[in-house]
């Protein structure tokens, strides 16, 4: 995984955890290679970062079912590819 954006949802209890909605949205991020890095750069800051802040940015007007429950926007190297998943 080279980094994700991943929505806390808010079907949990209200007694701890983030109470608002810039609270409920996490990015993470991984080393890779040094050898790699400077190909892969590019393509994330002009293609994947902006999708995955699409993502975040839409996260709390999906409704409240969507909202309730945990989901994630995952970029994945594999094979010298990157890919997206959503869980």
């Amino acid at each position: 995984m080279v980094f994700d954006v991943y929505w806390l949802g808010d079907g949990k209890s209200r007694t701890r955890g983030p109470a608002l909605d810039r609270d409920r949205l996490l990015m993470r991020w991984n080393a890779v290679p040094a050898a790699v890095r400077s190909d892969l750069a590019p393509q994330i800051v002009d293609r994947w970062l902006p999708e995955a802040c699409r993502w975040a940015a839409t996260a709390p007007g999906r409704g409240n079912v969507w909202r309730a429950t945990d989901h994630r926007w995952m970029l994945l190297r594999s094979e010298g590819e990157l890919r997206v998943r959503t869980e």
